[in-house]
């Protein structure tokens, strides 16, 4: 998942060298507000829900997955 979003942020833009730069020089209110923009994009197109939808399947995997019955150690 993570490697998802970060190929989306450099996909979009959001990692190039000069909006890095620009960033840094950005106070903490600007930061949160650019923050916001990128989720906002991601909201409208759909990029939100599908990551939440498969953190529901992950999750509902792990609840699934047998943890009985495996290797036992002496």
């Amino acid at each position: 998942m993570k490697d998802f979003i970060m190929d989306k942020l450099r996909g979009d833009g959001w990692l190039a060298a000069e909006k890095l730069q620009e960033r840094d020089k950005m106070k903490p209110k600007q930061r949160r507000d650019a923050a916001n923009q990128i989720v906002d994009s991601w909201q409208e197109a759909g990029v939100v829900k599908a990551l939440y939808g498969d953190f529901k399947r992950t999750l509902e995997q792990a609840r699934n997955k047998s943890t009985t019955g495996g290797r036992r150690y002496r």
